[in-house]
């Protein structure tokens, strides 16, 4: 299962490095792939839910939102 979201606020590679790291930091995340035109993130969890890593992006800078 993959999870896709929505990321507005991403302008820039910075930011989608920092999405990026942040994400993969999060035990019970197997794969992040970051598309900065798109401004989308799609996340590919073992034991994780959405909202925990709605609420990483959020404390990160990013709020997102389910594509």
């Amino acid at each position: 299962m993959t999870i896709k979201l929505r990321v507005p606020k991403m302008k820039c590679e910075g930011c989608e490095q920092l999405i990026k790291d942040a994400l993969l930091s999060l035990n019970g995340v197997d794969q992040v792939y970051v598309n900065l035109e798109e401004k989308r993130v799609e996340v590919t969890p073992s034991s994780v839910d959405v909202e925990k890593i709605r609420k990483v992006l959020l404390e990160t800078g990013y709020p997102a939102e389910l594509a």
